[in-house]
């Protein structure tokens, strides 16, 4: 990544495990999109209400060459689960980003136009 990875913290304390395991999965990350320029982690605390708990959401923004892409999973009593499933969702969406890179780059090659 040629940026540092950016963690804000909103409504709970900042905690150097969920930290650490933010950092564990976004190298993971780099692994499904080597261009990989830059990522924004947001978890923030909702607020609760006394029969549900504490939510947390979390929000994630990677920057690729050409494109920006947004994942927002919102409500999960345990932030390591929020951040966990916000992730996946991430490795899906680039991977799906990179299919397609592919694809039109298999495109052109067969058409001539690369």
């Amino acid at each position: 990544m040629q940026q540092p990875i950016r963690i804000t913290v909103r409504g709970a304390e900042r905690s150097p495990a969920l930290e650490d395991a933010v950092l564990q999965r976004s190298r993971k990350l780099e692994q499904f999109h080597p261009q990989l320029i830059g990522l924004d982690v947001t978890i923030e605390m909702e607020e609760h209400s006394k029969q549900q708990g504490n939510h947390y959401a979390v929000k994630l923004v990677l920057q690729i060459p050409g494109n920006d892409i947004a994942i927002d999973h919102k409500r999960d009593e345990d932030p390591y689960v929020a951040v966990r499933d916000a992730f996946a969702a991430a490795e899906r969406k680039l991977k799906a980003v990179a299919a397609r890179s592919r694809g039109s780059d298999r495109a052109k090659r067969r058409t001539g136009t690369a």
